[in-house]
């Protein structure tokens, strides 16, 4: 008997050498945990916050870190907000799958996360751990991530792991990453695609792509099962639409022809192909016309996207007022065609007035001023006078220019001549021209006399006929003489 005692104590013993106890059932507030050594694994939450923080550190004496969160431990509790503490290494299938958590703080000390894990939740945003490297199958299934951030210590993303988001950006950092088939499939955000009114549609407007693995690129860009009336163009990197579909199916994948890079953004139909609807943009035209409604210049085409905001202003028209404009000049692109219309008038020919003064230096007025009248925008030229008795001193205002809607006086300024610079019986002026009481005659030649010498007058009539009539009668006398001798 005492050697079966000893015998089944020592295979308790060995037992519990070779088989530890792994754990044992507790619970520390609302949070149920099981224990490993001196770490813990919370295995199960009965409490009904939905806003909750996962403690650090469970037991009796908090001698416990909480290094894994166990399966299924907080699914399907309404959870709207968690936090993790940075003691958490591990976490894992499916539990934190089927309620509404919106964003997500993965600490840098969770190394691993299982299949599911955060899954069918309402998540916009979430930051990944720099331990990680890893992301499961379904991990981020089916919430509402529009931008992914995947770091350098990633290696590996599986299938689906973040199918049926809103993504339309992603950055990976790691150039060496593995993508599992359908790892981005299906961002159901768009359901519906903007065509732009000049029906060009570049899938940039969609998808942005930061891969430093080159698997996403839009360089490398496939797109399928494209219902007639549209193409994809790959130069352009863009669909081009000939026709207006109501939807096509749609398959697109990205990378060098590769399905382990594939991303897809449209959902699933009834044929079990992705497909995606179409919403037309209409633009806008602007025309420029006259009241008769004759055009005064090509009209123009504003093109955009329903909902884009738009803008327009008027051309300037030579000869041309703006009167009226109908239509928004500004507002937002519809799915109808908007128009603008700008009426002009002809513009009245308006002229200019040039003044011109002639004054002498007290302002006096010297001569009648002159007015010179022209269409504004036009030249002038204005010039001096030569005024008798008085030189050009100064000019005030400009001689030449453009008429303008002011009116523009030009000043002659004169100074009197003084009598140091007369003539004997006239004046010179600048064109050597001599004035002799006000009146002006050409300038006498150099060989005139002097006005000096004496001129005959007509009294002197007999004085003269007696001086010749001696004259003549000396010229007989000497005659008579000079043949008597001979």
């Amino acid at each position: 008997m005492f050697k079966k005692i000893v015998w089944a104590g020592f295979s308790l013993a060995l037992v519990l050498l070779l088989f530890p106890i792994i754990s044992t059932a507790a619970t520390s507030g609302d949070f149920e945990y099981t224990v490993n050594g001196n770490e813990a694994t919370i295995t199960g939450y009965t409490g009904t916050a939905t806003d909750v923080s996962i403690p650090a550190t469970v037991g009796d004496s908090n001698e416990y870190a909480v290094t894994t969160i166990g399966n299924g431990a907080f699914s399907s509790k309404g959870l709207t907000a968690v936090t993790i503490p940075d003691s958490v290494k591990n976490i894992g299938d499916g539990a934190f799958t089927i309620n509404s958590l919106q964003q997500l703080v993965l600490p840098n000390s969770v190394q691993s996360i299982g299949a599911n894990s955060f899954s069918v939740n309402q998540l916009e945003t979430i930051s990944i751990s720099t331990s990680l490297e890893n992301i499961p199958r379904f991990a981020f299934l089916a919430n509402k991530l529009k931008s992914v951030e995947i770091p350098a210590n990633v290696t590996n993303i599986d299938a689906s792991a973040f199918e049926n988001n809103y993504i339309t950006d992603i950055t990976i950092q790691n150039p060496n990453i593995q993508l599992a088939y359908q790892a981005f499939a299906a961002q159901t955000i768009l359901s519906k695609l903007i065509v732009p009114s000049d029906n060009i549609l570049p899938l940039e407007n969609y998808i942005h792509f930061n891969d430093a693995s080159s698997q996403l690129t839009l360089n490398n860009l496939t797109v399928t099962d494209l219902a007639d009336g549209v193409t994809y163009d790959s130069t352009k990197q863009a669909l081009v639409f000939s026709a207006e579909p109501l939807e096509s199916t749609f398959s697109l994948y990205t990378g060098t022809n590769r399905y382990d890079s594939y991303y897809d953004i449209s959902d699933y139909g009834p044929s079990g192909k992705p497909v995606i609807l179409f919403e037309y943009t209409k633009p806008v035209i602007v025309t420029y016309k006259d009241e008769s409604g004759k055009e005064l210049a090509s009209s123009t085409r504003i093109d955009g996207s329903i909902g884009d905001p738009y803008t327009s202003t008027p051309k300037t028209i030579d000869g041309y007022t703006l009167k009226e404009t109908t239509g928004s000049t500004s507002g937002q692109f519809t799915n109808t065609t908007q128009n603008i219309n700008y009426v002009y008038e002809k513009t009245p020919i308006q002229n200019g007035t040039v003044t011109i003064k002639y004054q002498d230096t007290s302002g006096t007025s010297l001569t009648n001023d002159t007015t010179l009248t022209g269409e504004i925008g036009t030249t002038y030229q204005t010039e001096s006078k030569n005024i008798a008795g008085y030189k050009l001193k100064d000019i005030n205002g400009s001689e030449s220019g453009t008429f303008s809607t002011n009116p523009t006086t030009v000043t002659y300024v004169y100074e009197k001549i003084t009598t140091d610079e007369n003539n004997s019986n006239g004046e010179t002026n600048n064109n050597n021209e001599i004035t002799i009481d006000n009146t002006t005659t050409a300038s006498a030649p150099s060989q005139m006399k002097s006005a000096n010498t004496t001129l005959p007058k007509t009294s002197d009539t007999s004085n003269n006929f007696v001086l010749v009539l001696g004259g003549l009668l000396t010229l007989l006398s000497t005659s008579f003489l000079f043949f008597k001798r001979h």
